[in-house]
């Protein structure tokens, strides 16, 4: 059966974490913005903004990376002022700018594209993938739209949706590091640790100052109890060479474990 729309940001039920992943795992997490009126502007279905949960006081670390993906286009038609509301962070003004574009060009991709960039950066993933999906209705997604597009369903916690446009992306761009390492997040929040530690291990390898991806190597390895293995990757994380202080941070994940069944 499909779940209502009204309920895709409440779908991803997580298992507790490890003990000393409590913390940062609370970084992961992301939500939905509540204003969905430029939607109703441009002929999408919005879903009601009272079933949506309100935002957060602070920005994620989940939000931080996806909001801050760069553009896939560029300014469209409503460009100087759409521009002007960008850089004042205005994004209520850019999105009816845009929204009033698109109702009068309903067949522009431009437009969709552009207006789904402005939801990205104002943490409104399912007002963002509504559009995208829009767009691609009137011709195919470049990789970076498709990107934007499995992240914001990863933040509508829609990893089912999320999955097979990561995959897609990895298979056409293999030497592209960002699709692993989603992967992997997907693979975490499934419990697969196994093989987001497979993924993510390539994903360094490549690229060793990834510092997100150590983060979650580490994260893996705690949930698989395999402490002395995560120690490294947060140290690289957190900017530090492995091993310093190695003696005092292990004794503090053992007390940490120690306390949990408190």
């Amino acid at each position: 059966m499909q779940t209502p729309a009204c309920c895709l940001l409440f779908l991803l039920a997580r298992g507790a974490p490890p003990p000393l992943a409590l913390a940062r795992r609370r970084r992961f997490g992301w939500q939905a913005g509540a204003s969905l009126g430029p939607l109703m502007l441009i002929g999408l279905t919005p879903v009601s903004a009272a079933a949506q949960p309100p935002r957060p006081p602070g920005m994620s670390t989940l939000e931080q990376e996806i909001s801050a993906a760069p553009p896939a286009t560029k300014a469209g038609p409503a460009g100087s002022d759409v521009d002007r509301a960008l850089l004042a962070r205005d994004y209520e003004r850019a999105e009816k700018l845009l929204a009033g574009a698109i109702a009068r060009q309903p067949e522009s991709r431009q437009l969709l594209l552009q207006i789904a960039n402005v939801f990205i950066m104002d943490r409104k993933p399912l007002n963002a993938a509504i559009a995208l999906k829009k767009a691609e209705a009137l011709g195919p997604l470049d990789n970076h739209a498709r990107l934007q597009l499995a992240l914001a369903y990863i933040a509508m916690k829609r990893a089912d949706w999320a999955r097979p446009e990561l995959e897609r992306l990895a298979k056409d761009e293999p030497d592209n590091v960002i699709y692993p390492y989603w992967l992997a997040r997907l693979d975490y929040d499934a419990a697969q640790y196994a093989t987001a530690i497979r993924r993510l291990l390539s994903v360094v390898a490549q690229a060793p100052s990834f510092a997100r991806a150590h983060d979650n190597l580490g994260l893996c390895y705690e949930a698989l109890n395999q402490t002395d293995e995560a120690i490294p990757h947060y140290d690289i994380a957190e900017g530090k060479a492995p091993g310093v202080d190695r003696p005092t941070r292990f004794k503090s994940v053992k007390f940490c474990m120690f306390l949990a069944p408190i």
